[in-house]
């Protein structure tokens, strides 16, 4: 049997209870057949109740935690129900303590540091899956409303700061050319798999070459850009490491209390019978319980450039099969429901002119019967 990898967890936390206690339930249930895992986190937390949390995580995994506490300084780092407030003392602090758990890793000869925000809940499958990439850099993604009632967006982007369309550098693109290469961006990394990007961060497996090579969160000082990611990522680019994204398994981000009832229903669906590694079943009663099966069922026409792959990839969760009318669609829409529903049973039904203009009645009750037969009600 082959040695397993010796992988470090680690992350620099200031976080509120409630959203660590989550964190670490999701840790705590990370599928491990490959690794051997250690962690090391950072206490910046202002709330006592917290550091206890971080002490109980230590004691439940003794042995294999180290936590040191962070100096304290008067920066104040403050979130609300808009956004986090991030200026740039804090950024560059946090910077340090990333470096601090990358030499760690460094120093003590690990196979991969897996750096992630305490505000991140990941699925069992995720440092399994990013390890079976083989990129020496990976993050898994996620999707964030970074203000809201704005569409989400992923960590991940293209080129500069954070500019998520492709532009060569003597294009000259209109707002509505940028709004379509941007969404395309998106709706390729809505379908499962491993693509490249031109920056990345949060949720971000670090494999023992590129540590060996030096790559850090420390600030360029030439360069202007906002962010401690930023700095990481042109380094790791100068130090000839590609990036990359993984999106079979996307993390949910915390981001905002008013994301709790929604993170609540995710966790219990993708953590539904999952082992945790001492072997204690975590089965919860949506397990035990039988339910319906649940059915989509859409009418589509030209949505490609719209949000149809979004809207799609947030139902999968939750959904057995999907019943879709293409009402005489003339772009890829129908490639997309393929590829973000792959696995699900689909029936597509394709109208090759469109109704919804002049028959919208009989549009919907063809919608109507062609859900019925696949008795969305059944189990």
């Amino acid at each position: 049997m082959s040695e397993k990898l010796r992988i470090l967890i680690g992350s620099p936390i200031c976080q509120k209870p409630d959203v660590l206690r989550m964190f670490f339930f999701s840790l705590e249930r990370l599928v491990s057949k490959t690794t051997a895992i250690d962690y090391y986190f950072i206490d910046d937390n202002t709330d006592p109740a917290s550091s206890r949390m971080l002490q109980s995580f230590a004691r439940r995994h003794a042995g294999h935690v180290e936590i040191v506490s962070a100096q304290k300084s008067n920066l104040e780092y403050v979130c609300d129900e808009t956004t986090h407030f991030w200026t740039d003392d804090l950024v560059w602090k946090v910077a340090g303590f990333k470096d601090q758990i990358m030499n760690h890793a460094r120093q003590s000869g690990y196979d991969g540091l897996f750096l992630v925000d305490s505000d991140l809940l990941l699925q069992p499958q995720t440092l399994e899956v990013l390890l079976a990439s083989e990129k020496d850099i990976i993050s898994e993604i996620f999707w964030t409303s970074w203000t809201p009632n704005s569409l989400p967006a992923p960590q991940v982007w293209l080129i500069d700061e954070y500019t998520q369309y492709e532009s060569s550098r003597t294009e000259l693109l209109t707002p509505e050319e940028q709004y379509l290469r941007k969404y395309s961006f998106f709706g390729k990394l809505r379908v499962p798999g491993v693509h490249e990007v031109g920056g990345l961060g949060a949720c971000t497996l670090i494999r023992k070459k590129a540590l060996k090579a030096g790559v850090s969160f420390e600030r360029i000082k030439n360069l202007s850009f906002w962010g401690e990611d930023r700095h990481f990522c042109i380094r790791a680019q100068a130090l000839g490491f590609s990036l990359f994204v993984d999106t079979h398994h996307p993390a949910f981000h915390l981001y905002r209390e008013a994301d709790f009832s929604e993170a609540t229903t995710w966790m219990r669906q993708i953590h539904r019978a999952t082992p945790i590694r001492n072997g204690t079943p975590a089965v919860s009663a949506a397990k035990s319980t039988p339910r319906p099966k649940i059915t989509l069922s859409m009418v589509i026409h030209n949505e490609a450039d719209k949000h149809l792959a979004y809207v799609l990839s947030k139902r999968r969760e939750y959904i057995d099969e999907a019943v879709i009318i293409d009402d005489g669609s003339t772009d890829n829409s129908l490639e997309i429901c393929h590829e973000v529903l792959k696995g699900i049973p689909l029936h597509l039904v394709k109208n090759t002119t469109s109704q919804f203009a002049h028959n919208e009645v009989d549009l919907r009750k063809q919608q109507w019967q062609e859900t019925i037969k696949s008795d969305p009600n059944g189990s």
